[in-house]
């Protein structure tokens, strides 16, 4: 019988630039045809289009910006209108360039399933030379709080990837593929003709180029005949540098590279820097272009120094790299090759799309789960939950410090009953897949059994909390009687007043952990932990004898004993092992019993009445 074939997946790509811009091209433009024959059915809807795109490099007009920023909005609004029909939407970058994530946080608690795609450290906030109202608008801080809110942040490097995870969100590295049948093969490097030294990107990083300007200038004045050229940087000029500049257009990148020999890539030392994905870099090596790169962030991982390009960062080994690959073409044509060959092996078209495939279907077919009750034990299961790539909703009686957990995709909070089951019930689709419930208390389980008949058309229940088992499972007390009779293994509980601790050494199995239920009486001693764990019967004695009784002021009963080392009440404390002065739990119960036994058979010695008291049995 022939399988029945999986339904496309609709996706709907929200990107920021049109296909003119570099990272909107290379992230999501070039996958489209790859992914619809994966199928994929893409629908791609750009913020900016081509006019807007070009007019943000242009300085001032600051009102026509506005405006189109305003059209940009609206359409961008036309296109959410429906975003009920897409299985995902991709945002590559945020959804508006300015403002709070609202509409991804309104999106989320919805019940949309959003992943957001970045190349760059967006969350360091850079100046606009060209826009002052874009950079007064842009915070840094919105992209820190997207991560927490979509379902998986796809990272152009393992550095950007380390970022979002390190702020709560789950993510994946997509490193950037090239078409390479798009951009030819360079023709055989030769040194019969002039050399030619380029630098391929956008008006916004050509200032870059400063960085390396007095050994740009050094080669010019060694190298009359080195040819010099730019696309895409606009005006830029370098004294004593004779620059070709070449207006960036699709074609003209591509007839450029074929002009090129030697590509660079300054950059600056410092955080932003590690958030570049090596787009420049890798679309040398695709053309056959030798790369002469800042040893920075991804470069390292991208370039194999000496074999596929070069990796700079004094101006000397800027300088002898250079002046290596000028005066030698069978260098130039050996890294070349391999560049070439690097890159379709790592960075395929067909490969990448397969590998964004994939994402895909991980977040769409990743079950979702509800925690009901945000109690410490319900955040505990979230935050678990959440670590291992789970979207988890949150339902709850009351408001809990646990409904603001970074972890949570959206909370529920609703103290009326039904209420509540209606909007647990709203909140998962038809069509989606069944989530997952697990209550956290007895009231939680007692809500599922009430409701079970409803609850069970959209959701599973936790296997411990199966239809067959749920009206069992409704105190603590059956369920622990339960797991007995199943010979399942669960956490013993003893609970006893600070005198009777010491009675429970010989009964308790070790080991075990002693928590002090007012922990504030023990706070100097607790070091930030909740409890302490006693490996064996010595380690509970030694735990207990640290542990004050509670309302005791340990610091005037230290100054007492401090005052009283030669008496009676030191010789009575010696022989406690300190107990007496601390006044711990264990000072009382049978300890006084055994200490005071003590102590009176070593008095026996000195006081000859307490001698004969103790032969006459008395």
């Amino acid at each position: 019988m022939t399988p029945k074939p999986r339904p496309p997946l609709k996706v709907l790509f929200l990107t920021r630039y049109p296909v003119e811009g570099a990272s909107s091209r290379y992230r999501v433009h070039q996958y489209v045809p790859q992914l619809e024959a994966l199928g994929v059915r893409c629908t791609v809807q750009s913020f900016m289009d081509e006019a807007m795109y070009r007019l943000s490099f242009t300085p001032g007009r600051t009102a026509r910006k506005a405006w189109m920023t305003l059209q940009a909005t609206v359409r961008r609004w036309r296109a959410l209108l429906r975003w009920r029909e897409y299985d995902l939407i991709y945002l590559q970058r945020e959804l508006f360039p300015f403002g709070p994530p609202w509409v991804e946080r309104w999106l989320r608690q919805r019940g949309a399933t959003l992943l957001f795609d970045y190349d760059d450290a967006l969350f360091i906030k850079k100046p606009s030379r060209y826009n002052p109202l874009a950079t007064l608008l842009r915070s840094s801080s919105k992209t820190l709080d997207i991560f927490r809110l979509v379902d998986c942040v796809v990272a152009g490097n393992d550095w950007l990837r380390d970022r979002a995870i390190a702020e709560g969100g789950q993510a994946v590295t997509l490193e950037v593929a090239e078409d390479t049948q798009r951009i030819a093969m360079h023709a055989p490097h030769t040194n019969d003709r002039p050399v030619t030294v380029g630098w391929l990107g956008s008006k916004s990083t050509v200032k870059y180029l400063r960085l390396i300007e007095p050994v740009l200038q050094d080669l010019a004045r060694a190298h009359p005949g080195l040819r010099f050229e730019i696309v895409g940087g606009g005006e830029f000029e370098m004294a004593g540098v004779p620059w070709v500049h070449t207006e960036w257009g699709l074609d003209a990148e591509l007839e450029a590279l074929r002009r090129f020999d030697i590509g660079l890539m300054p950059l600056p030392q410092e955080d932003w820097a590690n958030g570049k994905s090596g787009g420049k870099a890798r679309t040398y090596m695709a053309a056959g272009v030798v790369p002469v790169c800042q040893d920075i962030g991804y470069n390292r991982q991208l370039i194999r120094p000496g074999e596929t390009g070069f990796l700079c960062t004094t101006a000397t080994e800027w300088r002898e790299a250079l002046e290596r690959l000028i005066a030698d073409a069978a260098l130039r044509q050996r890294v070349a090759e391999a560049a070439r060959a690097d890159v379709e092996r790592r960075f395929s078209l067909a490969g990448q799309a397969a590998a964004l495939r994939a994402v895909f279907d991980r977040v769409v077919n990743t079950t979702p789960a509800v925690v009901m009750g945000l109690s410490p034990t319900g955040l505990y299961a979230v935050r678990e939950l959440g670590r291992a790539g789970v979207p988890v909703l949150g339902v709850s009686r009351e408001w809990q410090p646990g409904c603001t957990s970074k972890h949570l995709s959206a909370c529920i909070v609703e103290p009326d009953e039904a209420r509540r089951l209606e909007r647990l019930m709203a909140h998962f689709a038809a069509d989606t897949p069944r989530a997952v419930l697990i209550p956290t208390s007895d009231q939680d389980i007692e809500f599922i059994a009430r409701h079970a008949d409803v609850l069970s058309q959209r959701f599973v229940f936790q296997p411990s909390y199966a239809q067959d088992l749920i009206q069992t499972l409704l105190t603590k007390e059956r369920f622990y009687a339960l797991c007995e009779a199943e010979g399942v293994a669960y956490p013993r509980l003893w609970r006893c007043l600070p005198g009777e601790l010491a009675g429970l050494r010989d009964q308790i199995a070790y080991p075990c952990m002693v928590k002090p239920s007012r922990i504030h009486d023990v706070k100097n001693l607790m070091a930030g932990q909740k409890g302490w764990i006693a490996e064996d019967a010595a380690a509970f004695d030694r735990l207990g004898a640290q542990i004050p009784v509670p309302g005791i002021d340990a610091n005037k009963l230290e100054a007492f004993f401090a005052q009283n080392q030669g008496s009676l009440f030191g010789f009575f404390d010696m022989f406690s092992g300190g107990n007496v002065r601390r006044l711990s739990i264990f000072a009382l119960g049978i300890m006084p019993y055994i200490t005071s036994s003590i102590i009176l058979q070593v008095m026996t010695i000195a006081i000859p009445t307490l001698e004969k008291i103790s032969k006459e049995g008395e």
